[in-house]
């Protein structure tokens, strides 16, 4: 619908009362040796989806040159981080590969089931696999452990539509989540006055066939919009205030079809 509007909202007008930097570093000590025949199994799942994804974002550009300079860059961002274990993405695979009950499902179809594609809950392995890896990085790039409320996420044995906060339970976390037997039915991601510090991960991209609202006001986020903003064919609103973040809101979310951008105040 043309006349609905994509609200950007990053705007600051004072400092909040708590403090903006945890008073302990995340700690991490990954499992030396995760189940490398599951890792390899996810890793091989998530890779071509990621590629074609970097794709989408350099198609964006008109010379050919920019375009693969563009597609290596996120590849680099998203494949690349894979190789670093402190890393948001590194983290969200050891997660998927060695907690997630979802993604042992995942595997255990795709390696006994010669229908393909394969559903769970009605959803592509593929496509759920997507959206439980996206969260998961959103997670912990944004330093989860520390936020206010955990809004459930992470939670092994939960659909991403019970990755909800208990204590607000409209208010907070993956709401108007409905419909889990339609991998693109829509929701919303709320986490305004939660502690969220860290940025934005481009892999927030990996959520645009469903991703109608980005809701996270108050919070302590840094660094720059990432480009994969601009493929989010759904996102209705979006909205950062009080934020610390940079740079400027990718030129090509205006050439979204089925969206009216409307640009509210920005303080970079």
């Amino acid at each position: 619908d043309k006349n609905k509007n994509t609200v950007l909202n990053v705007a600051s007008s004072g400092s909040p009362s708590a403090s903006p930097v945890p008073s302990l570093q995340p700690s991490f000590n990954p499992t030396l040796n995760p189940t490398s025949a599951r890792f390899s199994e996810v890793v091989s799942i998530l890779t071509p989806s990621i590629q074609s994804f970097a794709l989408s974002i350099a198609d964006q550009h008109e010379k050919e040159e920019e375009k693969e300079r563009v597609k290596l860059l996120v590849e680099e961002n998203m494949i690349g981080s894979w190789n670093d274990s402190r890393s948001p993405q590194y983290r969200a695979l050891l997660w998927l590969s060695n907690e997630d009950e979802y993604t042992q499902e995942i595997i255990y179809q795709n390696n006994n089931s010669s229908n393909f594609p394969i559903q769970i809950e009605g959803h592509t392995t593929t496509k759920l696999l997507l959206k439980r890896y996206a969260l998961a990085v959103f997670y912990y790039a944004t330093n989860g452990e520390y936020w206010i409320d955990s809004c459930n996420f992470l939670s092994p044995d939960k659909h991403v539509c019970d990755w909800k906060s208990t204590i607000l339970p409209r208010g907070r976390g993956v709401t108007l989540c409905v419909g889990l037997e339609d991998e693109r039915a829509p929701f919303y991601l709320k986490l305004a006055t939660n502690n969220l510090t860290g940025s934005l991960p481009n892999e927030i991209g990996l959520l645009s066939s469903s991703l109608q609202k980005l809701i996270l006001d108050f919070n302590f986020l840094h660094g720059k919009i990432p480009a994969s903003l601009s493929t989010m064919i759904q996102l209705r609103e979006f909205k950062c205030k009080e934020s610390h973040l940079t740079g400027s809101v990718p030129s090509t979310i205006g050439l979204l079809s089925n969206i009216k951008v409307k640009i509210r105040q920005f303080y970079f």
